[in-house]
């Protein structure tokens, strides 16, 4: 279980990384690429995720409160919502 608290992977390639029960909470993971990602119970809490791209990745039991996907690749292939 990694510890990534407000870290800054902008623009990071964890293509393929198991995150799994990972505390990103209020990382800033701006046009990363998360592709085929394992995000698992994993708190995303605050974390920024716009125009990262998480197409292929598997998101489950994750907390999400208040993160930003603003026009990032969801795991479904459709853009995040731009709530500013």
């Amino acid at each position: 279980m990694a510890n990534l608290a407000n870290a800054s992977l902008r623009g990071a390639d964890l293509t393929g990384a198991d995150l799994s029960y990972a505390n990103l909470q209020g990382a800033d993971l701006t046009g990363a690429k998360l592709n085929k990602a394992t995000i698992f119970g994993s708190n995303l809490k605050e974390a920024i995720f716009v125009r990262a791209d998480l197409s292929g990745a598997t998101m489950d039991s994750v907390i999400t409160d208040r993160a930003d996907f603003c026009d990032a690749t969801m795991p479904d292939g459709k853009k995040g919502d731009c709530k500013r």
